[in-house]
């Protein structure tokens, strides 16, 4: 909006335009900009200076006038001009005269003007006093981003609101269809003007109370509509007069135009705000001559060198056409192409738009969007804004067409539609040429869906400005909704040109090309988008999907992977990814495809059916759910293929009588396909021997494709089981003529000849097919071949030496090597093939070896393999694939030789070898165990799948596959894998072992052990392995005394191995033999001085020794731990532990807090730091530590343990909330159960805190503190019974607890029970004898049994007791307030 002025100065001269815009494209952008910059800066100090000497220059204005009215009449031309100069200098009139009239010298003929009569006449100004800075202080100027693409999303926005107020309007919408569509309404009028009258509006809302026509008809009972009757409207009187006079006026003939000299330059005044330097102002030129010189004409016009001619033309053309053949005024808006569905619906969609315009025209405010943050502050901003804009005009005589243009676009943004029309079409009134209001006005036209009046706004903006690539981009989508492709194709280009780096106009370009079949241009195009906007998925997709549907694969692969790598999560790209991969035959890819566009979009019918297509085979059951899946989701003729396969599925797994009703829904769907017909003829003849029917289905399968080979078999067939073998001797001769290369097709016509007895024909028959049959080969040497059988390879050898002797041919050569590689003689092997390749060797460097050097470059590879000579046999292959490139074995043999060398490629041959033959079996295994190792353990477990296939019975494959799924936890589906394998062969060691493992992690322990024993009972191979992992099973299970057995038998085994004495010194441990645990971790510090765990271990030995050596030694084990690993995480938390066990808390609490710091989410450090911070009475602190701790894994310990801490800091709530959360997590964890029960406790909840305690007590019968606690509440609850049976269990688990007779005792006084009372008290105080309350107590109750010296002693004692402690706390006060005095003295 800033380049008003500029704007409205240079495209003042319609002669002028291509000379500016030629010298604005030679200037440097960056100057242009700072031009622009500079001529569209407000500069306040002019504004002042029109205040300062406003009464001086309206004094010089009438001087001027004065002497200007001595002036005659002035031409027709001269005052067109001076109209137009007047018209753009309004907004500086006061400061510069208008242009002085040229005067009559009377004669007719032409007459040339003075420069006196050109030029203005200008006063001199006198020099003012302003101060020294004029600019005074900027105003701060909101920028609102503005560009295309802002625009249009929120003019979509906008519509949504409007469409959610038209569904609000339903009653008015009703009122408006009511009303005849032919009679032209004021509602209609209104419609056209733009606006509805306020009065309109007010009736309208005074019949909205009122009930409609339909309402009144439904409560009448009627089933129609009585429309009142409409008075007529009153016509006016015809004025005649005003009809004669534009008869007159249209009779007159038309005035001729004559050519006239042009007239020179006039220099018109021009703002001072408004001036540029000479250099850029327009200047006159020349009129074109009749003989166009291209060259100098393009010099002129601001062609380059580097630009395309043709181009550059047409842009010139299309400007100038643009000009002279403007948009027709009669196509309305909404109708810009004629199409024959418009005009069917002609009558319809007037009713529509009528309604739609009145709704669209009535809604005058929309709500601000206010979507974000970001937004709200923005609507603040624009508020404050039209609130300064409109100060600024009501305090101004001459308002500014620039302020009502912006004000009239924040109120579009804002919402308020009819104050931003008023607005922005009184900009344009006031100032014809602004065209950022012609900008503004046709977003709001689009808003309103006027695209006819939208349209014109950027013909009159493009036709000022041509540098404008929005108006092009806005233009290009009118015409593209409107359906002219040409003309949007146009305007993407011009958009495109203005602006390179517009990646939006290219893809919509590309797409007006694919509507248009120009499918080159818009691939370039949609290139070009992507590489503008790399994200820009929509232009990958599209160019990917051109190649895709050109069975393109890997182009289209490269394409869809791209996209990917923009949007990981498109469902659509993965399908088609995965269909292209299945087209190349890369299955597994492909299934990891389609499954991934499964995950992503589980509506994907297309994606689930391919899946199914490619699993039919391998996994059925999950083939046939896909299928299923697909059909449910798309059950239309675009997805009858689901229905075939699936109908083909249930075929193949035996269950006909559901794919009978798939195929059906096929043929109802669509009975062109040939394939259903067939089928289900083939369930009729197979399935249910109903012959007829299916010869009905063959014979309709023939008939939709004639040349349907398998139809005509098929037929044959069923014409033979019912004995019709004339027929069916017909078919078979109409299959061998349309496929004369097959051989059965003639075995099976010989077959029928036979049965019709014609054995001559029956002969020839299968003399031709054993022709066609390619398969038969010579045999060798007879007497080698029985020698061969019979496993006498040393008589072979000789037979076939001395036959090479006598005759020095290749294929006894070969022959020769083969039975030597029976006897494993590799080196001699290997010199007889060498000896058969010198006699294969071509004679001449140009000739191709022989077929058969092949096959004996692959035995010498195989040679050299057996003598593990990997870098000659992979020599030795490369030669057989030089020679035949389709030997699979050769491509397999190689692939095992590179896995030998570590080299890559070995995958790659594996692939090859298996598209060559698919039932190489151990080329399935090899490349299973390659997978395995890469950890793609899906891709393995299909290929040991394919292995089984071919060879179910091989114990190695299940066993690779149950080794498989155990990598990916699958444990069940393993040791099926390995069952199968041990019921195949019952001697096979490493199936039970492997089976032991999958138990063992199974949680399956006793199955396990059963397995390892048989491990052991089969032999010694695998007893180190077992004996560890068994150890494992049982230290697991807490049985530490045989996982200590087993672990010292493995260690007599391997003796050198540190990890097994470091687990004979965990077992020793946690049988608390401590000095044999110490011993072993020694042991295992001597194999290895650097092994962490072992200090550690050893460490935490000493600390259970419990006394000051022992921690002193554990802390010099953590602290060499530490020497070697300082980030040793165990060794810092289990020394901070020891010195807090010290009474070193301080030092305890640095080293956990380095070890956090290390580590900010380490456990053990966490909760250790909150018991030291516990310890040292920070309880704030350690709550922290507990909380970063539950963070991290809450757990019900944890969460328990902050609970402790929330009671010390005295919030109860809290900590029952951490036990209740404790509780969800572990229901069975006995002392998250035993707190609450406290808290309840001290709420005076007792049967609450009862059966808390309760549970604390099923979890954990061993608590004494619960049955205490226990007890005391049913004391509270006066259930005495139950409280004497839990203090009874209560003194059994701790008999040295002297609360524990205490409390008794006080329940015995109680129930006046003063025997047993006093014994208890009695008791206490033998464990704890200076407790002065027992001693009172034991007083009271001896006053009862009438023992009064006892009871006065025990009186006594407790008050000589508690004086002590009197005593003891004065002085300690005492001794803290002399300190105290000595501090505040020094």
């Amino acid at each position: 909006m800033e380049k008003e002025p500029s704007t409205i100065f240079l495209e003042s001269s319609d002669e002028s335009d291509v000379e500016e815009e030629s010298i604005w494209e030679d200037v440097n952008p960056e100057d242009r900009l700072v031009r622009d910059r500079i001529l569209t800066r407000r500069y306040h100090s002019a504004r002042d200076l029109t205040h300062l000497v406003k009464a001086q220059i309206e004094r010089e204005e009438e001087e001027q006038r004065q002497r200007l009215a001595e002036s005659d009449t002035r031409t027709d031309s001269l005052a067109t001009i001076t109209t137009v100069s007047s018209e753009t200098s309004k907004t500086s009139s006061f400061m510069y005269p208008p242009a002085r009239p040229l005067k009559d010298n009377g004669s007719d003929g032409p007459r040339f003007m003075t420069d006196g009569e050109i030029f203005p006449v200008f006063l001199p100004l006198k020099r003012t006093k302003s101060e020294p800075d004029l600019r005074g202080d900027e105003d701060e100027f909101l920028y609102i981003p503005q560009d295309f693409n802002i625009a249009m999303e929120e003019i979509e926005k906008q519509k949504l609101q409007i469409k959610d107020l038209k569904e609000g309007k339903k009653m008015e919408d009703i009122e408006l269809v009511e009303e005849p569509i032919g009679r032209t309404t004021a509602s209609e009028e209104r419609s056209q003007m733009g606006s509805v009258p306020k009065s309109a509006r007010t009736k309208h809302q005074e019949a909205e109370d009122k009930p409609t026509l339909a309402e009144l008809a439904l409560e009448a009972g009627r089933k129609y509509v009585i429309y009142p009757k409409k008075k007529k409207e009153k016509t006016k009187p015809v004025d005649m007069a005003r009809i004669e006079a534009i008869e007159r006026f249209l009779a007159q003939r038309p005035k001729k135009l004559k050519r006239t000299n042009s007239l020179p330059e006039v220099q018109v005044p021009v703002e001072r705000l408004l001036r540029v330097p000479q250099h850029v102002r327009a200047r006159t030129r020349r009129s074109i001559p009749d003989l166009l010189h291209f060259d100098d004409y393009a010099a002129k016009r601001g062609y380059h060198k580097g630009q395309d001619q043709r181009e550059w033309t047409r842009d010139l053309w299309n400007v100038w056409f643009d000009e002279v053949f403007p948009a027709s005024q009669s196509d309305d808006e909404w109708s810009m192409s004629d199409t024959a569905s418009e005009q069917a619906e002609k009558s319809q969609a007037k009713r529509k738009l009528s309604i739609g315009s009145i709704i669209s025209d009535s809604i005058d405010n929309l709500e601000p969007l206010a979507d974000s943050e970001e937004n709200v502050e923005a609507i603040l901003l624009m508020q404050d804004e039209v609130e300064k804009l409109t100060q600024e005009i009501d305090n101004t005589d001459k308002p500014r067409a620039f302020d009502f243009c912006r004000r009239g676009a924040i109120y579009r943004k804002l919402g308020q539609l009819m104050n931003a029309k008023n607005d922005l079409d009184r900009a344009i009134s006031m100032e014809p040429l602004l065209l950022d209001a012609y900008w503004h006005r046709h977003l709001l036209y689009l808003l309103q869906e006027k695209k006819k009046a939208a349209l014109d706004d950027l013909n009159v903006l493009l036709k000022h400005s041509k540098h404008h690539p929005g108006a092009y981009r806005s233009r290009a989508e009118i015409y593209r909704r409107a359906g002219d492709v040409t003309m949007a194709i146009v305007n993407y280009g011009q958009a495109i040109k203005r602006d390179p780096n517009d990646h939006e106009a290219y893809y919509r370009r590309a797409e007006m090309y694919e509507k248009r079949g120009e499918m080159l241009l818009a691939l370039e195009d949609y290139s070009m988008a992507t590489k503008l906007e790399p994200s820009k998925t929509e232009a990958i997709l599209k160019h990917g999907l051109y190649y895709f549907n050109n069975k393109t694969w890997q182009a289209a692969i490269n394409d869809f992977t791209d996209l990917l790598a923009v949007d990981r999560n498109s469902s659509e790209a993965r399908t088609y990814r995965g269909r292209a991969y299945a087209k190349l035959q890369q299955w597994n890819s492909a299934v990891e495809d389609l499954s991934a566009a499964v995950h992503l979009d589980p509506m994907n019918s297309i994606a689930h059916y391919h899946r199914g297509c490619i699993l039919r085979k391998l996994q059925p059951k999950k083939a046939l759910q896909d299928l299923s899946v697909s059909i449910l989701l798309d059950d239309s003729e675009n997805n009858v293929e689901a229905y075939l396969h699936r109908g083909i599925l249930y075929t193949e797994i035996g269950k006909p009588e559901d794919a009978i009703p798939d195929f059906e829904a096929v043929l109802r769907l669509d009975k062109d396909i040939a394939s259903a017909h067939v089928s289900l003829g083939l369930i009729y003849m197979t399935k249910f021997d109903n012959y007829q029917n299916a010869i009905r289905k063959f014979t309709a399968a023939i008939k939709v494709d004639p040349t349907y080979i398998r139809a005509y078999v098929c037929r044959a067939e069923a014409y033979h089981r019912i004995h019709d073998i004339r027929n069916s001797l017909l078919d078979f001769t109409r299959a061998i003529h349309l496929r004369p290369d097959i051989h059965h097709f003639y075995m099976y016509r010989g077959k029928l000849v036979l049965e019709m007895g014609n054995l001559e024909l029956a002969a020839f028959c299968v003399r031709h097919a054993s022709e066609l049959n390619a398969g038969l080969g010579q045999s060798p040497t007879q007497q080698a071949v029985v020698q061969s059988f019979l496993k006498n390879y040393d008589k072979a050898i000789d037979a076939l030496a001395a036959a090479t002797r006598q005759k020095p041919v290749a294929p006894l050569f070969t022959l020769l090597g083969k039975t030597q590689m029976k006897a494993k003689q590799w080196s001699n092997a290997t010199e007889n093939f060498q000896k058969a390749l010198g006699v294969l060797k071509p004679w001449s460097e140009k000739e191709s070896w022989p077929h058969e050097a092949a096959e004996v470059n692959y035995l010498i590879g195989i040679c050299n393999m057996e003598m593990r000579h990997y870098l000659e046999a992979n020599d030795a292959f490369n030669n057989a694939i030089k020679v035949d490139s389709k030997n699979a074995q050769a491509y397999y043999q190689r692939g095992l030789s590179r896995m030998r060398l570590k080299q890559p490629k070995g995958v790659q041959d594996f692939n090859r070898a298996l598209a060559l033959d698919p039932t190489i079996f151990q080329a399935y295994l090899s490349r299973a165990a390659y997978y395995g190792l890469r950890g793609q353990f899906s891709k393995a477990i299909l290929n040991c799948n394919e292995a089984i296939k071919l060879q179910p019975n091989s114990v190695r494959a299940y066993l690779y596959r149950g080794a498989l799924k155990y990598h990916i936890r699958a444990y069940q589906l393993a040791i099926n894998d390995l069952s199968k394998a041990a019921s195949i062969d019952s001697t096979c060691a490493l199936a039970y072992f492997n089976r032991a493992v999958c138990y063992h992690d199974s949680k399956s322990y006793q199955k396990a052990l059963t397995d390892y024993g048989i491990v052991l009972l089969l032999g010694d191979q695998l007893m180190l392995k077992v004996l560890i992992n068994r150890g494992l099973l049982y230290f697991d299970r807490d049985d530490y005394r045989n996982a200590l057995q087993d672990f010292m038998l493995a260690s007599k085994i391997n003796p050198k191995d540190r990890k097994i004495h470091h687990t004979v010194g965990l077992c020793f441990h946690k049988l608390n033999k401590l000095e044999e645990a110490v011993q072993a971790f020694t042991m295992a510090l001597q194999l290895d001085q650097f092994f962490l765990d072992g200090y550690i271990g050893r460490g935490n030995v000493f600390m259970d020794f419990g006394h000051s050596i022992g921690n002193m030694y554990a802390k010099h084990d953590y602290e060499r731990a530490l020497h070697i690993n300082p980030t040793c995480l165990p060794a810092r938390v289990n020394l901070a532990y020891n010195l807090q066990v010290c009474g070193k808390y301080r030092q305890a609490w640095q080293q956990f807090t380095t070890a956090i710091r290390i580590d900010p989410t380490f456990k053990p450090a966490l909760e250790g730091r909150a018991i030291v911070n516990l310890q040292m009475s920070d309880t704030f602190a350690s709550f922290q530590d507990i909380s970063a701790s539950v963070k991290v894994t809450p757990t019900a310990e944890l969460l328990t343990n902050r609970g402790v801490i929330h009671q010390f800091m005295q919030d109860r709530v809290n900590a029952m909330r951490d036990y209740q959360a404790a509780i969800d997590i572990d229901p069975t964890y006995a002392l998250a159960y035993f707190n609450a029960a406290n808290i309840y406790f001290h709420m005076r909840q007792f049967k609450q805190a009862q059966s808390y305690y309760d549970k604390a007590l099923e979890f954990n019968p061993k608590d004494e503190s619960a049955l205490l606690n226990r007890a005391i509440t049913k004391v509270m609850l006066r259930d005495a019974p139950g409280a004497l049976d839990d203090f009874k269990l209560a003194v059994k688990l701790s008999p040295y607890s002297a609360h524990m007779y205490f409390n008794r005792a006080n329940l015995y006084t109680s129930l006046g029970q003063y025997d047993k009372a006093e014994k208890d008290y009695t008791k206490a105080l033998s464990l704890q004898p200076d407790d002065a309350l027992v001693h009172k107590r034991r007083a009271d109750v001896r006053g009862k049994l009438s023992k009064t010296k006892d009871a006065i002693a025990d009186y006594k004692y407790a008050i000589e007791i508690q004086s002590r402690k009197r005593a003891t706390v004065d002085a300690n006060s005492l001794m803290r307030h002399s300190k105290a005095s000595m501090l505040a003295v020094h």
